[in-house]
């Protein structure tokens, strides 16, 4: 149960974190920071 609750929580934090530097869920492109980002989930 803690491991998915931590999932949830990281999965939630990482969304807040991509939304914040521009990313646009469904864009054909997305912004410099926002693809920075996504190039560093680790999971």
């Amino acid at each position: 149960m803690a491991g998915k609750l931590m999932r949830a929580s990281v999965v939630f934090i990482l969304g807040q974190v991509l939304a914040a530097f521009g990313f646009v869920s469904g864009a054909s492109t997305q912004s410099q920071s926002a693809r920075w980002w996504q190039k560093r989930r680790c999971f």
